[in-house]
């Protein structure tokens, strides 16, 4: 908090999502450089990453959103926010009248999964190989023969497959890099 009140701007990071037990969070981190200290380096500190409850909307994350920077004394010195391009958490920002930019890693996700949808053999790919991922996360025997496999031909090292998330377009990639 020293550290907080003694900066004169600070950017915001926010995000929301659902786990597995489908529980709902909400992570607040803000972003700033002292410009008094000996040597300027920029710096981030996580505010809070909590369950939340109400429903996602604009004016429920704007609320939870000043909540969070009221609890730090940094409502007044936000001169930019970034999250991803959901509407709900770009309309809270507007509530909040902060400034804000859409998370550049968002749109890229989106544009590889536009990308990989006009590519019929690439979506097969990925097809199959969720399939062959999934079968050796939820059975041991599948698991132990691909472990099998991998020796027989000199695999050695991580043999355990990388899952696809829709949501984050480079596990794609590394699904297929670790096949």
């Amino acid at each position: 908090q020293e550290e907080l009140n003694s900066v004169d701007h600070v950017c915001i990071t926010t995000d929301g999502w659902t786990s597995v037990a489908t529980d709902k969070f909400n992570a607040f981190t803000c972003h700033y450089i002292n410009w008094s200290d000996e040597k300027p380096e920029l710096k981030s500190k996580i505010l809070e990453c909590a369950p939340f409850d109400n429903k996602s909307t604009g004016a429920e994350l704007a609320k939870e959103l000043k909540r969070v920077t009221d609890k730090f004394n940094i409502t007044e010195k936000i001169v930019l926010g970034v999250a991803d391009n959901a509407y709900d958490v770009q309309a809270s920002l507007d509530i909040c009248k902060i400034p804000k930019i859409g998370c550049n890693n968002h749109k890229y996700n989106l544009a590889a999964k536009d990308a990989i949808k006009k590519c019929q053999k690439i979506e097969e790919l990925q097809s199959k190989l969720a399939k062959i991922v999934r079968r050796t996360k939820q059975s041991s025997g599948a698991k132990r023969t691909l472990q099998e496999c991998c020796e027989k031909v000199g695999i050695k090292g991580k043999t355990v497959l990388v899952s696809y998330c829709q949501t984050r377009w480079n596990s794609f990639y590394l699904a297929i890099q670790r096949a």
